[in-house]
């Protein structure tokens, strides 16, 4: 009753605006009659395969796995691919599964013990802990694992304007298969225009017959570049022009198509079509649409539909699904629910990568309570054999500075030196931003923060990095933070910006401000804000309430409500209710 209701609620308010340009609609029963019937042989046909797919992984399981030398290479038996291939490097000692992209220290391995059991599993456990799961393995992975390889390998390639040479240049037959690996190339490079064209050439002057799978990299060109038109007219060809039956990738171009031009009432509505004409949607299609509402601010949506996908269409998310909705937990401030959903990977067969736990360290970074389990995260993740990237180090060096602990963020710069990781420019604003931190807890180390500041900051310059405003900002922090470094501020709020070409902004003035309100210093206060109001600024929220705030310490009342007023008049602002009570109080 309640998945009922839910869809004719959805149709109800999507069905004005999406019939002008959604081409699946309910009136199109000769679209999805003569695909249904297509369906049901397409199914036979699936089972019947599957059939045959697992006697053949039955027999491949009995092959011996062989271990060459002190490397851990797996074997590969009738295109069956192994789990893990471990490829020695000498200089670092680390060694690399090229697959997972996993690195296993020169230490871990020599604790490594195999086991083969009796049901064909390969058990690759640590001597000190054997019931350390992150370290099972499965022989036989399905091919899938190597499409992120090949999608690299792709945008590698050097096509140019003329595809047919680089298909002489790299020796290939002119056959379909050959073609559509070229489109695929052109789309995953985001090349629409060029793959739509080499797609008409190919039928014109080679008389390609193109199938679903062709057809599925135009689609995905399109798809990429939110052309939900052309993804909806070639979707018609497949079915009308051809008499195919369209994958479930064919529809998921068109759903992603609609995500990626920002029209989610119209790509849950053809999912919502799909359903009801019993056509098998994927996880991967539904993940997608769990990314559109993420990205639009829609959370409630997303987990809405996240159990939807469970109950309703009878899909159960798998470890890329979950990375997605953890995320959506970042970046709602829930980090529990992050962590608990990270919990439930081992009882549901699935296995952590890289983006877990960088999803969970971003999220514990951002808590006061969680801050020391961004560590832990991270020491977990190497021990799984995840070499941490820029996004788990500047999400540790985050954890730092709100604690304005810089020494640690020192370590963490040091561990991106050892894994040969370059900083980008926010990790420089960051350890700018734990200096300020700082030198509001420890007053002994003001001028020794503004030195190594300022050696970070000609660091920064002499990496040919760009230094934007947010970082003169973050570095003008640390001299409005001090005590007694006023003079400093100001000086580096005339100069620094000038020198690096970079205009000022609100939070630039912000810093002042609230430097001077913090010194008692209103007169000083005003002339920034008047400056910044000539300037066509807008004041933040923050200037006004330091300003307000100011005028309550010096006992000037009549004041800071005037300047609660102006706030309000100005700038449309209204107060937090924190502050009023901070402001009631006092």
């Amino acid at each position: 009753m309640v998945s009922k209701l839910y869809s004719n609620q959805l149709l109800s308010q999507s069905s004005i605006k999406v019939k002008k340009s959604v081409l699946l609609t309910h009136e199109d029963d000769h679209f999805f009659g003569s695909v249904t019937k297509a369906h049901e042989q397409q199914k036979f046909d699936q089972l019947q395969y599957r059939k045959k797919e697992r006697r053949h992984k039955r027999k491949a399981t009995e092959a011996k796995t062989k271990i060459k030398g002190s490397d851990l290479v797996f074997e590969k038996k009738d295109n069956i691919y192994t789990d893990a291939v471990f490829l020695p490097d000498i200089e670092k000692k680390q060694y690399y599964n090229v697959k997972k992209g996993r690195i296993m220290s020169h230490q871990q391995k020599e604790n490594i013990m195999v086991r083969e059991t009796r049901d064909g599993y390969l058990d690759i456990f640590d001597k000190e802990d054997p019931h350390y799961w992150g370290l099972t393995l499965q022989v036989m992975n399905d091919v899938e694992d190597l499409i992120f390889d090949d999608r690299q390998w792709m945008r590698d390639q050097k096509v140019g304007k003329d595809p047919l040479e680089y298909m002489i240049k790299q020796k290939w037959d002119f056959n379909i298969v050959n073609f559509t690996r070229v489109l695929f190339i052109l789309a995953v490079q985001g090349r629409k225009q060029d793959c739509q064209k080499f797609f008409e050439q190919t039928q014109q002057e080679y008389r390609v017959v193109p199938d679903t799978f062709t057809y599925s990299a135009v689609m995905q060109a399109c798809a990429l570049q939110g052309d939900f038109a052309s993804c909806n007219k070639y979707l018609h060809q497949i079915v009308e022009t051809h008499g195919l039956v369209p994958s479930v990738h064919n529809y998921g171009c068109v759903v992603q198509s609609y995500i990626k031009a920002n029209k989610l009432d119209e790509a849950i509505h053809v999912v919502e079509m799909l359903r009801e004409h019993d056509i098998p949607t994927d996880v991967v299609m539904h993940t997608m649409l769990l990314q559109g509402f993420i990205k639009d601010g829609q959370l409630t949506r997303a987990w809405k539909h996240f159990q939807f996908m469970q109950t309703r269409y009878a899909i159960m998310p798998d470890s890329v699904c979950y990375n997605v909705m953890m995320n959506a937990a970042a970046v709602g401030g829930e980090v529990e629910k992050a962590i608990s959903m990270y919990y439930q990977f081992e009882p549901r067969g699935l296995f952590p990568d890289s983006t877990t736990f960088n999803t969970l360290i971003k999220a514990c970074s951002k808590r006061l309570s969680h801050r020391k389990q961004s560590f832990e995260f991270a020491d977990q993740m190497e021990k799984q054999g995840f070499r941490p990237n820029i996004y788990t180090l500047n999400s540790l060096i985050l954890a730092c500075a709100k604690d304005g602990n810089v020494e640690r963020g020192y370590k963490v710069l040091e561990k991106m030196r050892f894994y040969d990781i370059k900083p980008n420019e926010y990790t420089y604003n960051v350890m700018f931003f734990g200096f300020a931190q700082n030198q509001k807890i420890d007053p002994t180390r003001q001028s020794q923060n503004i030195v190594n500041a300022q050696s970070l900051l000609d660091q920064m310059h002499q990496s040919e990095l760009q230094v934007s405003t947010a970082t003169i900002n973050s570095f003008l922090q640390v001299f409005t933070n001090a005590a007694d470094k006023h003079m400093e501020a100001i000086h580096n709020f005339r100069t620094k910006y000038v020198k690096f070409g970079v205009p000022h902004d609100s939070h630039s003035y912000g810093n002042l401000i609230y430097m001077f309100a913090k010194l008692g210093r209103v007169d000083r206060c005003i002339e920034y804000l008047e400056e910044m109001i000539q300037l066509d600024m807008k004041p933040l929220y923050d200037s006004y309430k330091h300003i307000a705030f100011a005028f309550v310490r010096q006992g000037e009342h009549d004041k800071a409500h005037d300047m609660l007023r102006r706030m309000h008049s100005e700038s449309n602002y209204l107060m937090a209710p924190v502050d009023i009570r901070f402001f009631q109080k006092c």
